[in-house]
């Protein structure tokens, strides 16, 4: 069966975390320590949410408690 092209980018993604995780040995810890630095390097590559989305996804979060 033929996937489709949003399966291949996500089983990309998910091998992606898998190496990093990897790499950490699964210790949360340095794996955050890590993501965070990868965030400051690339502090202009990344967009914020909206604040409707934000707003929207407080809720969403309230209502699972």
């Amino acid at each position: 069966m033929k996937q489709h092209l949003s399966d291949l980018v996500l089983d990309e993604i998910r091998e992606g975390r898998r190496r990093i995780s990897a790499r950490f040995g699964s210790d949360p810890t340095p794996l955050v320590t890590f993501s965070m630095e990868m965030q400051k390097q690339s502090q202009d590559r990344l967009i914020e949410a909206a604040k409707g989305s934000q707003d929207r996804d407080n809720q969403q979060s309230d209502t699972t408690l």
